[in-house]
């Protein structure tokens, strides 16, 4: 009967504290997290019609207090990509397995419901394809447009990088994207 009891209390008290934590945490408005070496612009694209793209930026350790230039690692899908590329590049840099490079993540800023319809747009090149229920699919031509004039020149123009060693990056939908 005491295990009973003391089963009973231990169950009731959590309840409680399991519904004042979720309601603090609906009620609360949340902090941004702003993590080191990172920064974020936006630019709205010509070439892309209506598409204002948030631009993530992570750059090496010791880039403030340096002169030199970087390689640049452009990450397709950077709503949920940009995150483990720039982690895995400072790891792989920190452990000096690659030299010190920009990781540039594009993303739309808009969530991942968003996120997976304008990547359909961007990354197909053509919409005669298993996607083609997205009406929007095959603009990728368009995309290529504002990665050339408008994205690559803004980066070389703002950050200093070897402007002849970059990479795209780009993940399942983002590998049919014809560079």
């Amino acid at each position: 009967m005491k295990t009973f009891c003391l089963s009973t209390m231990i169950f009731a008290v959590l309840s409680l504290c399991s519904n004042i934590i979720q309601a603090q945490t609906t009620n609360a408005k949340l902090d941004q997290v702003c993590l080191e070496n990172n920064e974020q612009f936006s630019i709205t694209s010509k070439y892309v019609e209506g598409e204002t793209y948030v631009i993530l930026v992570g750059l090496p350790t010791g880039y403030s207090s340096s002169q030199k230039s970087y390689p640049v690692l452009y990450v397709l899908d950077g709503d949920v990509f940009f995150g483990m590329a720039k982690e895995i590049a400072t790891w792989l840099m920190f452990n000096e397995e690659i030299k010190d490079i920009i990781v540039i993540g594009i993303s739309f800023g808009q969530g991942t419901d968003v996120w997976y319809n304008k990547r359909v747009r961007d990354l197909m090149p053509s919409s005669n394809t298993i996607f083609a229920r997205a009406h929007n699919a095959g603009e990728a031509d368009n995309f290529l447009k504002f990665l050339q004039y408008e994205l690559f020149p803004t980066v070389s123009k703002n950050y200093r990088t070897y402007p002849d060693s970059s990479a795209i990056s780009g993940t399942s939908l983002g590998g049919l994207l014809n560079t």
